[in-house]
């Protein structure tokens, strides 16, 4: 009898154990799963506000200055409206986050823009950012979407109020920022499934949401924003989405110096999923365990010797429940950590390195006065922009090691023809490129060859006035190489015959860029062939690059 009382006393007590350690091992877990979540979705919302802090900073500094030549009357409103939209276009182009300047007057009538010559009897006095900054608002002031009727909208407004001679308001200038200089920086960076990447002003108006939502923009969301504040700039919540309606872990963040926020979230549900999966695995693990104490209890009355059997069985199951438990833990950690280091690096890399230079780069350019010293600023610029280029593009196809020739050559292209306003000048950019995957060691120079190359078609092979084509082609053959050619139809150029540096002013940066040329060919163990008719056709053939298939 005492035997039998012990041993049920025994199995009543490890069944209490074990349902006591499951329903721990379940909150914990459960705790563990959104702490990691929230973690990941903190760093997030830091590199999003260290994003957009730096590009309205940026920004800012180019309204800064025209706010002082306007005011100082450095800038001449009363001359020609094409000298003015030809000194507002040159401040403008130096960062690629600007679409377009503008100078309103105390009436609203505007004086100058960087897209066109104005027209007399122009007036924009109607808009948020004039009324605002003629009221007083704080400056520098972010006006809501410029074109909210649209599905997609692409611009939004950062200003500053213009002062007078008398000290009183004298007009406003206005910077009109793209939203897809936002959304690639967004699309970028791979999130979770579920995610959601929100800019909005601090008045909760939406500017962009990735992914995007059809009609959204421009909509208000003012929840949560409130309680924004320099001294406590940062909020995690768990609240339901207004959009699709999912319960979501929000992180908001308050942009230094701007009254912009930043805004990060994940569904719980899909935060939860893996927990629920291992809550399913180890319930089923817990009732095996459960009905085995059940049919082996009556046979460890029958004696001791069951009885130990029984006790050595369900030592050896918990043992096993224990191990599976920390090998998960540990697989949780290591997958946290490896994602942090992800992370991280995109922070590093978009904070500390590129970004950072070429945007000082431009700000240093926009003082320079000697066109040639500008010029050589702006080559830098687009080199460094390529080298960014490259690493975006080994983000982008997620695994770190090669990059999609094609979409690298269209890209890098799109983004010089911008630079040297192609369309203006009539100059058309194809590219055609066989699918081939490149490792960082070629990617880097084949990028900035292509870089010079097409950078030196449109400074020197068109004279004003005169458009044309440019065409890179990049296609394998059948030794395993590929060929690389830049044809252009215009008067001809090409890289200098001499390896001489000497030289100055638009020869010494030219120059600069030939030997840059040759030094690039030779990195690649490349031969190159030049041919001028009805303009220059370069020609490089790099040996040994693979296509995307590896062979």
């Amino acid at each position: 009898m005492t035997t039998t009382r012990v041993i049920l006393a025994l199995a009543a007590l490890f069944i209490a154990a074990l349902l006591a350690a499951w329903g721990v091992f379940v909150v914990t877990d459960r705790t563990r799963s959104l702490d990691s979540a929230q973690s990941e979705l903190l760093v997030m919302a830091e590199l999003l506000e260290e994003h957009a802090h730096r590009t309205l900073e940026a920004a800012d500094l180019l309204l800064l200055r025209l706010k002082t030549e306007v005011e100082g009357r450095g800038l001449d409103l009363q001359r020609d409206d094409a000298a003015s939209f030809a000194h507002l276009a040159s401040i403008a182009a130096t960062l690629p986050q600007v679409a377009s300047l503008w100078v309103l007057g105390a009436e609203g009538e505007v004086l100058a823009n960087s897209l066109s010559p104005t027209r007399e009897g122009a007036s924009l006095a109607d808009r948020e950012y004039f009324t605002a900054l003629r009221d007083g608002a704080e400056e520098p002031f972010v006006g809501g979407l410029m074109d909210p009727r649209s599905r997609l909208p692409s611009f939004f407004s950062l200003s500053r109020p213009i002062t007078a001679a008398d000290g009183s308001f004298g007009g406003v200038v206005v910077a009109a920022l793209h939203l897809d200089y936002f959304r690639r920086f967004y699309r970028d960076l791979h999130l979770p499934a579920g995610s959601t990447l929100l800019l909005l002003r601090q008045d909760g108006t939406l500017l962009l949401r990735e992914p995007e939502v059809d009609g959204l923009p421009g909509a208000r969301f003012p929840a949560g924003i409130d309680a924004l504040t320099d001294a406590r700039p940062q909020m995690v919540t768990t609240e339901p989405s207004p959009v699709d309606r999912l319960d979501r872990l929000v992180v908001r963040q308050l942009v230094a110096g701007f009254p912009v926020v930043v805004m990060a979230s994940r569904p719980l549900d899909t935060i939860l999923l893996h927990w629920q999966e291992r809550l399913i695995y180890t319930g089923v693990l817990v009732a095996v365990l459960l009905l085995a104490v059940a049919l082996l209890a009556p046979v460890g009355l029958r004696a001791v010797r069951t009885e130990d059997r029984l006790r050595q069985a369900l030592d050896a199951a918990n043992v096993g429940l224990e191990r599976n438990v920390a090998l998960r833990t540990a697989e949780l950690e290591a997958a946290l950590h490896d994602k942090n280091v992800l992370l991280s690096e995109v922070y590093h890399r978009v904070k500390n390195n590129l970004q950072l230079v070429e945007a000082l780069l431009a700000m240093q350019s926009a003082r320079l006065a000697d066109p040639d010293a500008r010029e050589a600023f702006a080559a830098t610029r687009r080199r460094i922009h390529t080298l960014g280029l490259v690493h975006q593009q080994l983000l982008r196809g997620g695994d770190f090691a090669t990059l999609d020739l094609r979409r690298f050559l269209t890209d890098l292209c799109d983004t010089i023809a911008i630079g040297f306003a192609a369309e203006e000048r009539g100059i058309a950019v194809a590219v055609s490129a066989d699918r081939v995957a490149l490792d960082l060691d070629r990617a880097i120079p084949l990028g900035l060859l292509v870089n010079e190359l097409v950078s030196n078609a449109f400074k020197h092979a068109f004279p004003e006035g005169e458009g044309g084509t440019v065409a890179v082609t990049a296609s394998r053959r059948g030794s395993g190489g590929l060929i690389l050619d830049v044809r252009d139809s215009g008067v001809g150029w090409a890289p200098a015959e001499d390896g001489g540096g000497g030289g100055s002013g638009s020869d010494a940066v030219r120059s600069s860029g030939d030997r840059i040329i040759r030094a690039l060919v030779a990195q690649l163990g490349a031969s190159v062939r030049i041919t001028r008719d009805h303009g220059t056709d370069v020609r490089i053939d790099i040996p040994g690059v693979e296509d995307d298939d590896g062979r």
